[in-house]
């Protein structure tokens, strides 16, 4: 069950019974909203983009993009596999290679990543 009602009932001053019913999401609903803001931000921006920059400039940075994307989950994969303790997440290796600090920058690169999310929304619905 993704998206959770839980009801609740209770009886006011004057004796009447009130129920009233709270809906919210799960862990596994609130997961897919992300992945659905973030899947759906592509999708919006992607042929804006193009339409921006052109065909021939917007297919070619889509194409180095898909690259740089494909290379990067290589390198993270042998890197995991570099390390003895083997890491589940970007903020464990941060942590082991170079200590604390480096949680921040993680936390920093994931929410400019997420805020410009946001901004294409805004550019795109204006």
């Amino acid at each position: 069950m993704i998206a959770s009602a839980r009801s609740y009932v209770s009886i006011n001053e004057n004796g009447a019974t009130i129920s009233e019913t709270k809906h919210g999401l799960n862990a596994l609903g609130g997961g897919l909203a992300i992945v659905s803001t973030i899947i759906g931000g592509g999708i919006v921006g992607l042929p804006y983009a193009v339409f921006l920059l052109g065909l021939v400039v917007g297919l070619s940075l889509l194409l180095v993009v898909c690259y740089q994307t494909f290379f990067s989950g290589i390198l993270y994969l042998a890197l995991r596999d570099l390390i003895p303790e083997k890491p589940n997440s970007l903020y464990e290796i941060g942590y082991m290679l170079q200590g604390r600090k480096s949680i921040f920058l993680i936390s920093a690169v994931c929410f400019v990543n997420s805020f410009g999310l946001i901004l294409i929304y805004f550019i795109t619905f204006g």
